[in-house]
């Protein structure tokens, strides 16, 4: 299998543990959390993005558990099969 870029932006810390396991099938993993206080979550499992948007060389993959407006910002790093 391919290696693949994966970024994972949630509102809050509910996603990693789907990221963790991404990663530990040997893909490369970006993790961001929209809430501050719960930002902590899934800290030395996953790395993490301080910025999504500015996440350097875009993710191959992305999945966002947010609003549908902010998500609406993740389509371009989506491969065009899937746009």
């Amino acid at each position: 299998m391919d290696k693949r870029k994966f970024l994972f932006v949630s509102l809050s810390g509910l996603i990693g543990d789907i990221a963790w396991q991404v990663l530990k099938e040997g893909h490369e993993v970006r993790y961001y959390i929209e809430a501050e206080k719960e930002r902590d979550i899934a800290d030395g499992f996953v790395p993490k993005s301080k910025d999504w948007e500015k996440t350097p060389s875009g993710p191959t993959l992305s999945y966002s558990m947010t609003l549908s407006a902010r998500a609406s910002r993740l389509r371009p790093f989506a491969p065009p099969a899937n746009r």
